[in-house]
């Protein structure tokens, strides 16, 4: 049985892998996971590895790990692992990359929530507000109803 050789991140677009059958073939490897690769290389730039029995498969699962979370969250991920530990684990790296997913959510709701909401008003000025109450006045006559004195500035 061969063994593959598992891909090198930023090689390349492109790498030789291969298939069920035993034959090779060229496939693409997608952008976000050359980013992701890229991403973990900066981070043990500034951390050491930790001590793990196999340091690909370490870096492999790492480098899915931050293909799984968008590229903004990858980034800000880096310096964030490197204050909290000096050799980040795989489970640090998924609480730090959820954690910042997470806010970087509700950031976008509350943009969302804020987009939603139509423009304040502005504040009548003392006529306008006299001009809107003698207007009220004037159609609560028509319909027979009893005039309110200053009703609609108190409520406001």
């Amino acid at each position: 049985m061969q063994h593959l050789k598992p891909p090198t991140i930023g090689a390349g677009v492109a790498t030789t892998a291969m298939t069920p059958s035993g034959n090779s073939a060229k496939r693409s490897i997608e952008p976000r996971l050359i980013g992701a690769g890229r991403q973990v290389e900066r981070l043990f730039k500034l951390v050491s590895l930790p001590d793990v029995g196999d340091p690909k498969a370490f870096i492999s699962a790492a480098t899915s790990l931050f293909a799984a979370h968008a590229p903004e969250v990858g980034d800000a991920a880096i310096p964030e692992l490197a204050t909290r530990s000096d050799r980040p684990t795989l489970r640090l790296m998924r609480e730090v990359l959820e954690e910042l997913t997470d806010r970087a959510i509700e950031r976008q709701r509350k943009d969302d929530g804020r987009k939603a909401l139509p423009p304040p008003e502005r504040k009548r000025t003392p006529a306008e507000q006299a001009r809107a109450e003698a207007q009220a006045n004037e159609l609560r006559r028509a319909f027979g109803l009893p005039e309110q004195h200053d009703q609609l500035s108190k409520a406001g």
